[in-house]
């Protein structure tokens, strides 16, 4: 059987060889030929044609424009697709914020943060809200789902200057959500940390404890957030003992606030 088959083969193989040398494949050969050439030309005119279109790279000069053209157009994309995507952030923490704000009935302004302080030793950002608008000394300016940033420390015309929370001149009433609503201050440290001091040493705080404003500050309502107690430090034969505490949000990385104008 298996020899069979090859002399099968090579007298379809012989048969094939002797039409082609007396001409008698001519036709399938142009058939063949034109179809291949006309695949051939449509793959070409799509590798050399770009936007969809039919246009040609006709020299190195319509190369390089068309380059120029194809990475213009791939920056604006880049551009487009990171604006959405700042959009899309700026609205979710808009909508938080507004939430927080209805739900607790509080009046407030709107801002965006439009610098921050070049002080090395301070911690403060200039917002785009002024006397003009109703912004005084002292007000508190938060951001998010209700978290306290700081409070305002100079007013001009147009603008005015935020102290943040980790400044190192900041202090804060506070409460420690914990079974003994512990009471303290929360003061800034150059930036780097937030510590509550004062807090009455026989009252347990634990690592993981929110701390939120206690209200007994002028213009600071109850229940803004500060942050979450990392460490307890305790010291023997001392009347308090203290927290250090990490913010939810990064404060370096603020856009968006709102200052609230009453209590």
């Amino acid at each position: 059987m298996r020899y069979r088959n090859i002399i099968i083969i090579f007298s379809v193989v012989f048969i094939i060889i002797l039409l082609r040398h007396f001409g008698a494949t001519g036709w399938a050969d142009r058939k063949i030929r034109f179809l291949f050439n006309l695949g051939s030309s449509a793959v070409y005119n799509i590798s050399v044609s770009y936007n969809g279109g039919a246009s040609r790279f006709n020299s190195v000069d319509d190369l390089k424009k068309g380059y120029v053209e194809l990475l213009d157009k791939y920056n604006k994309n880049v551009v487009d697709q990171t604006e959405l995507a700042l959009l899309k952030e700026e609205n979710a923490g808009l909508r938080e914020l507004m939430g927080f704000l209805e739900r607790n009935d509080l009046s407030f302004l709107g801002a965006e943060v439009i610098s921050k302080s070049s002080d090395a030793l301070r911690n403060t950002i200039v917002i785009n809200r002024g006397s003009k608008d109703g912004v005084a000394m002292n007000m508190p300016v938060i951001t998010g789902g209700g978290f306290y940033i700081g409070k305002i420390r100079k007013v001009e015309l147009n603008s005015s200057v935020v102290q943040l929370i980790n400044d190192q001149y900041s202090k804060i009433a506070a409460t420690v959500l914990n079974n003994n609503k512990s009471i303290g201050v929360v003061e800034g440290g150059f930036g780097l940390s937030l510590q509550m001091n004062f807090i009455p040493q026989n009252e347990d705080i634990l690592v993981g404890n929110d701390v939120i404003t206690s209200g007994l500050e002028a213009e600071i309502p109850y229940g803004l957030i500060l942050g979450r107690v990392d460490i307890v430090e305790k010291e023997p034969y001392q009347p308090f003992q203290k927290a250090i505490l990490s913010p939810y949000i990064d404060l370096n990385k603020i856009r968006t606030v709102s200052v609230l104008l009453s209590s």
